[in-house]
């Protein structure tokens, strides 16, 4: 069983299905958390130490700053769909009242994931796909039974680190009240949706012990 994902509380990344990340069973881990929880920087540590690719979803929103392997992918997704080009760019961000790139990046989301996840299979090539999308914009039933890893840092920690790479460090600051708007609104309503994934999850794999260590 995987442990919730507590507010004040860090617990080290836990691992299900572990053992099926193999060119003949599983070649695609999942690995996920809350945004600053340090996804992409374990799925870089485990793709070094087992010499495969690592896939952040969060290419298709934030080009420029995905590794070599993500922006080829997404540069191969385009080629398919052309038009998101410009969304791309601009970081789908809102240009209407209804939001509607919101819910095109959603859209886009998904395909993307399938179109890596099908790219992994036809090719038999071992690969980690990381981002908050898996359980945010992903339909939960894409993660069944496949290798999955829940990065275990808390609430707290990982809005603090959020809040310093996204804001402090683009410097775009923000006054308190809007930071703590940020935290209870953005952060803590995340925190109870991947708790919400890891109940589904444990539900779907019923029996099955998850581990802490990855060897």
């Amino acid at each position: 069983m995987i442990s919730h994902i507590h507010l004040l509380r860090s617990i080290p990344t836990q691992f299900i299905h572990r053992e099926k990340w193999r060119i003949s069973d599983s070649p695609i881990m999942l690995l996920t958390g809350l945004s600053g929880s340090g996804k992409t920087y374990a799925g870089k540590i485990i793709s070094e130490e087992k010499n495969t690719t690592l896939i952040s979803l969060d290419a298709l929103k934030f080009y420029e700053a995905a590794n070599l392997s993500s922006r080829q992918a997404v540069d191969e997704f385009v080629k398919i769909y052309p038009e998101i080009t410009h969304l791309i760019s601009i970081h789908w961000a809102q240009d209407d009242n209804a939001n509607t790139n919101d819910t095109k990046y959603t859209d886009y989301s998904l395909k993307f994931f399938d179109f890596v996840y099908s790219s992994a299979i036809r090719t038999r090539t071992m690969l980690i796909i990381e981002g908050i999308q898996i359980f945010v914009r992903i339909p939960w039933e894409r993660a069944i039974n496949i290798p999955l890893g829940i990065i275990g840092t808390s609430g707290v920690v990982s809005f603090f680190n959020f809040y310093k790479r996204d804001y402090v460090m683009e410097h775009n600051h923000q006054q308190l009240g809007s930071m703590w708007q940020e935290f209870r609104l953005h952060h803590s309503l995340r925190r109870k949706r991947l708790n919400q994934f890891i109940d589904f999850i444990n539900e779907q794999s019923s029996g099955i012990e998850a581990v802490r260590k990855f060897v």
